[in-house]
């Protein structure tokens, strides 16, 4: 599960709701690291001066792969944090980094950051699949801190194109995910708060749609060019 698709996920179908009017929540909001000039976050110096003299002092910044709408950086803490060693730094600008020509607009963040937090606080912890925490959130710097899964993890895809899923953990992996899901749809619908915490996300939704249903046709009969639709098993 990715955590940029939260706020999308959220079942928000209850007709009460159709002409509700969003204004982002500024309670959601952590106050700047720094009032000072931010360096250019979208390089690994500029994020080190920019965490420089806070509690997420970094003695190394690791730039990491996978997602294609922000600059994502693994931040190997000075000291730990809570008891974490290491955590996460995303990065927004006005554009899809893979795809600058794509403008997605600033208040993403606005959204998925309250999603974590709603999910999050829903959540049980018994449960196996969690999202992770936010530890700040710098609207002003376009900046989420958050929990780290790890250095040594793999995202559910890879482990899944490596072939050494096994029916049993194949099941229970479905049937947590299925589970997860479900619960939280029914959790969603209809809930006021929650919906209209990210019922505003209408641009994220819009893309998600067409990634993921407007070109199906093309992805499935090999028509299309885009190199993220190629086929994910020689990939």
């Amino acid at each position: 599960m990715t955590t940029d698709n939260k706020a999308n996920n959220l079942d928000c179908s209850s007709d009460d709701l159709t002409n509700a009017e969003i204004s982002p929540s500024e309670s959601i909001t952590d106050a700047p690291l720094s009032n000072d000039s931010t360096p250019d976050l979208t390089t690994e110096s500029g994020v080190r001066a920019y965490l420089a003299k806070t509690a997420f002092a970094s003695t190394e910044i690791v730039p990491l792969l996978g997602g294609t709408a922000n600059y994502v950086y693994r931040l190997i803490l000075e000291k730990e944090y809570e008891g974490r060693k290491t955590l996460v730094l995303k990065h927004a600008k006005p554009y899809v980094k893979s795809w600058k020509a794509l403008a997605f607009a600033l208040e993403r963040q606005i959204y998925e950051v309250a999603a974590l937090r709603h999910v999050g606080a829903w959540l049980p912890k018994d449960s196996l699949v969690q999202v992770p925490v936010v530890h700040l959130f710098d609207e002003e710097e376009h900046v989420i801190i958050m929990d780290d899964a790890g250095a040594d993890t793999v995202t559910l895809k890879a482990f899944m194109q490596q072939g050494r899923v096994s029916t049993e953990l194949g099941s229970q992996i479905g049937d947590a995910v299925g589970t997860f899901l479900g619960r939280m749809h029914r959790w969603g619908k209809g809930n006021r708060e929650v919906c209209d915490a990210v019922k505003g996300n209408t641009q994220a939704k819009t893309m998600s749609a067409w990634a993921f249903y407007g070109r199906l046709k093309e992805t499935l009969d090999g028509t299309s060019t885009l190199e993220k639709l190629q086929d994910p098993w020689r990939s």
